[in-house]
């Protein structure tokens, strides 16, 4: 122990302190343990000193390890926000020609209905006619008599009152050749 020596090196006394541990130090230091004054009181205020400056010096490089750690952290999450960027623009990309290429397929799709429309119409009317040629009369439909009037002062034009669909229809059907 520090108080049973007399005599002493200053790395036996650190060595002794060290020993003892900080807060033990301090503590008999306020005490008035090491003297108030003399080269042992001085001895133990610079290995306090020096534990403050070790302590503010691991603190300060804890501080700029924690620098470097959020540092790097940053550098990666940039890194990775630009690799997100990138892999969203090109789903942006890929989207925008799916929708494109959706688009063609719905035009081409109305093109097919509109096609099919007019095929079942067509379809449809040349059942109508079938049927109508094979249950209509065999007797093909005779034109219709024409007057032919050498006075033309005499004839009198029909009035548009008088003038019935079912007279000019024979004229049109069935069609011929059917």
């Amino acid at each position: 122990m520090v108080e049973a020596k007399t005599t002493w090196t200053k790395d036996e006394l650190w060595a002794d302190l060290a020993a003892l541990g900080e807060d033990k130090v301090r503590e008999q230091l306020v005490t008035g343990f090491y003297g108030e004054v003399g080269e042992r009181h001085a001895l133990v205020v610079e290995w306090l000193r020096v534990q403050d400056d070790a302590r503010k010096q691991a603190s300060q490089a804890e501080q700029a390890e924690t620098a470097r750690s959020a540092k790097d952290a940053a550098r990666e999450a940039a890194s990775a926000a630009k690799e997100a960027s990138a892999a969203a623009s090109r789903a942006a990309a890929a989207a925008e020609r799916q929708a494109t290429a959706a688009e063609h397929a719905n035009k081409r799709a109305t093109i097919a209905l509109i096609v099919a429309a007019i095929s079942a119409t067509v379809a449809i009317i040349s059942v109508i006619i079938t049927i109508h040629a094979k249950y209509s009369s065999s007797v093909p439909p005779q034109p219709p008599q024409t007057r032919i009037d050498l006075n033309p002062a005499a004839q009198s034009p029909r009035p548009a009152a008088e003038f019935r669909l079912s007279d000019r229809l024979g004229e049109f059907w069935p069609p011929a050749g059917l």
